[in-house]
Formats: C-alpha cells, sequence, structure tokens
C-alpha cells in the first residue's frame, strides 16, 4: 500500500496546482464538479450556490471540513473532506468546496 500511496502523492506533487489553507502551501489536483457530484457532497442549502470544485490530494493532507481555501484567487469553503480508500487504506482524500466567501471588490480597499 505504501508504494501507491507514493505514486499518488508523486503524481499530485507533479501535476497539481498550489493552494493555500490559513496561509500554509497545499498542491491537489483540481476540477469542476458536475451537477451529480454536489448532489453527492453538497447540503440542499448549498445546491444553489454554485462554483462547486473537488480536488484530490495526497493523504497526508491535513485541511479539515470548514477551512477556508485560496486557489486561483478566490475563497472556498471546504464543505466535505472524502477519504479515498484502497483495500481499507487511505491512499488520497477529495476536497469538495462548496459556498465561496465574500471577495472583496477592489473599490473596498480605500
Amino acid at each position: 500500500m505504501r508504494n501507491l500511496r507514493l505514486r499518488v502523492g508523486h503524481f499530485i506533487a507533479t501535476y497539481g496546482e498550489a493552494f493555500t489553507v490559513f496561509g500554509v502551501a497545499h498542491t491537489g489536483l483540481f476540477s469542476t464538479a458536475t451537477s451529480s457530484q454536489a448532489r453527492n457532497y453538497a447540503s440542499n442549502g448549498e445546491l444553489d450556490l454554485p462554483p462547486y470544485v473537488i480536488c484530490m490530494v495526497p493523504h497526508t493532507d491535513t485541511t479539515a471540513e470548514g477551512d477556508p481555501v485560496v486557489w486561483n484567487g478566490r475563497t472556498f469553503n471546504t464543505s466535505r473532506v472524502i477519504e479515498t480508500r484502497y483495500q481499507g487504506s487511505v491512499i488520497a482524500k477529495l476536497l469538495f468546496f462548496g459556498l465561496t466567501f465574500a471577495e472583496p471588490s477592489p473599490s473596498d480597499s480605500s
């Protein structure tokens, strides 16, 4: 199992994009969530509030539900953390980002 974890972690480190959680750098593979994925992971109150993004991170990633994630200049709320398992061992985690926090407009910085 260790080899599979290492391979997944290396793939994410090589091809993933940088994001931050509380100012700490992380790396993950990002994708826009489909509507069926959103229905699986979002609560009913969140379904009307796109965009939805999913991110695969290594099994060692410490991002938790409720953590603010900054990616591509936008801040997202981590709605779900789903462990991806193979033969009972966690090999990666899927992060589901639901609600977007309010972004300050350029005029707010005066």
